[in-house]
């Protein structure tokens, strides 16, 4: 029986609003361990970065409720993203990667640009039917899976 592996990390990115950003990242959930976050100090500015192992799961208004199973409110992993584009610094952006994997059955690349006020998702399928499309290759005639 193969496990199914998960590894999300995000870009370093700058936001307006350090407390809400703070505030925000209280309330994630990730299915395995914790979120990681990070900080540096960049052209005097702190950039901020996360990632974890697992997915994440999204937003969820009482994390503590959740972590006792007293809360049956699914994560919302699209108002999270919603809620980290109201607050990305003009001029910056949250890359989120995230690579899923079973064993050599499934493999799997996902990319969400978060950017001030909008969300573009991509995945790596999507991409390698895009670059087939654009070089005269009917994507449909290629095996994707395994």
């Amino acid at each position: 029986m193969a496990n199914y592996c998960c590894t999300v990390r995000s870009s370093y990115f700058y936001v307006t609003d350090e407390e809400k950003y703070k505030d925000l990242m209280k309330h994630i959930i990730t299915c395995e361990d914790s979120l990681d976050c990070w900080d540096k100090k960049k052209d005097g500015r702190i950039a901020h970065a996360f990632g974890c192992y697992g997915q994440i799961l999204g937003y969820i208004d009482d994390p503590e409720a959740w972590e006792d199973y007293e809360n049956h409110v699914d994560p919302d992993y699209d108002y999270f993203l919603q809620k980290l584009s109201e607050i990305i610094a003009p001029g910056s952006a949250c890359v989120i990667m995230k690579k899923k994997k079973k064993k050599l059955r499934y493999v799997d690349g996902f990319v969400d640009v978060v950017m001030p006020n909008k969300i573009v998702c991509s995945n790596l399928e999507d991409m390698a039917r895009n670059i087939m499309k654009d070089n005269g290759i009917d994507a449909d005639r290629v095996e994707l899976y395994y």
